[in-house]
């Protein structure tokens, strides 16, 4: 598990051979919470098409933990990085650049 820091941001990722992204956290410095964005009808039909397309169930690419170590709502990468929608374009380039070394 790495964490890579942005300034006032900690952003946990999971690496078991697929990068699962703790989108809690990095919904929180923008006041966000992870279901805010599936409000977005875009985001519903990207997460449908997505899940087709790599025939997948949701289990696989959306992942509840309460409690523990790793609590929170956890994204794979593919998903989490349709999730700046509005957010800074700052964090947009940091995590397409992490998606790049991974």
């Amino acid at each position: 598990m790495s964490q890579p820091r942005l300034p006032h941001w900690k952003i946990t990722f999971l690496d078991d051979n697929r990068v699962m992204v703790n989108v809690s956290e990095m919904s929180k410095p923008f006041g966000k919470q992870p279901n805010d964005w599936l409000k977005y009808k875009q985001s519903e039909e990207y997460l449908h098409a997505l899940l087709k397309r790599r025939n997948r169930r949701l289990a696989d690419l959306v992942k509840v933990t309460r409690g523990g170590k790793n609590s929170g709502t956890w994204m794979h990468k593919d998903v989490a990085l349709s999730l700046p929608v509005g957010f800074r374009g700052r964090f947009t380039t940091f995590i397409t650049t992490y998606q790049r070394r991974s």
